[in-house]
């Protein structure tokens, strides 16, 4: 990864000035990938959507926040305070104030809120290549493990339950996202439901892959108006066949803690 040049916005608020750090180029080489849909990607840091102004303290959008310039070595433009990045209990503030003004946008908070919720279950060491060697790590649950879902505080109960209201059944990707959620609250018999349910034809049609190898790509959106090349689209129908697979082998097993997705590195540039 290779670091950007801050950039400067103005908080939609109170106008105050302050910058976030950006990246100009980067890879997926030793990211992870879980079963409630979060990746972890050390050398492409995801791009976040929403901040805090470190002046007023109001969250807000930051594509909504007015751009100053980018501050190179050789700008004019003086440094700023650090935009602050919501943490869980920020996130659910954020949804209770309004924040959200649709569907989607409630669906970006309440999942990013759930990941926070679920980040003390996983293991973030970075596994080095041919080296057998990982970097130091804090202590995760062993996800073999049956877990109680009592572990999740109300707040975040309450969430995954508003979030599961909100996700639709007949998108495969919400579709295992909401069988992921009623696993993790203990619900097996919900999530066995939602996963034996009819399954769009495209799921139905691809090849069966082993989920040791499984693979997450980005789901294209159907209102994006782009062309999608055959290799990539059969990828997206493998990589969700098999990860209703996965999710299905926990439910059956009893585990209500989010797993990691074994997969095979592919950098990206």
């Amino acid at each position: 990864m290779r670091p950007g040049p801050p950039t400067v916005i103005e908080c939609p608020s109170c106008q105050a000035l302050q910058e976030y750090g950006t990246f100009s180029s980067g890879n997926t080489f030793g990211g992870r990938s879980w079963t409630d849909g979060y990746g972890h990607y050390p050398f492409m840091p995801s791009p976040a959507h929403v901040a805090r102004c470190p002046v007023c303290k109001k969250p807000y959008w930051l594509l909504e926040a007015r751009e100053i310039g980018s501050r190179r070595s050789d700008s004019e433009i003086a440094p700023a305070p650090n935009v602050e990045w919501l943490s869980e209990q920020d996130l659910l503030e954020a949804v209770s104030q309004g924040l959200a003004r649709n569907r989607e946008e409630e669906l970006l908070l309440r999942k990013r809120a759930w990941h926070c919720a679920n980040h003390d279950f996983r293991d973030f060491s970075f596994r080095l290549r041919g080296s057998g060697k990982e970097s130091p790590a804090r202590d995760a649950v062993d996800p073999s493990q049956p877990q109680s879902s009592a572990s999740f505080s109300p707040a975040a109960r309450e969430n995954l339950e508003s979030l599961f209201m909100l996700l639709d059944v007949s998108e495969p990707n919400e579709r295992m996202l909401k069988a992921e959620i009623a696993r993790e609250l203990g619900n097996f018999s919900e999530a066995k439901q939602i996963l034996d349910s009819p399954i769009p034809m495209a799921c139905r049609q691809a090849a069966p892959v082993s989920p040791d190898q499984l693979v997450l790509f980005a789901i294209p959106d159907a209102k994006e108006e782009r062309a999608v090349d055959l290799e990539e689209t059969e990828s997206v129908i493998h990589s969700l066949q098999m990860r209703f697979g996965l999710i299905r082998k926990l439910v059956q097993q009893g585990n209500r803690v989010v797993a990691e997705i074994k997969q095979p590195q592919k950098s990206i540039f």
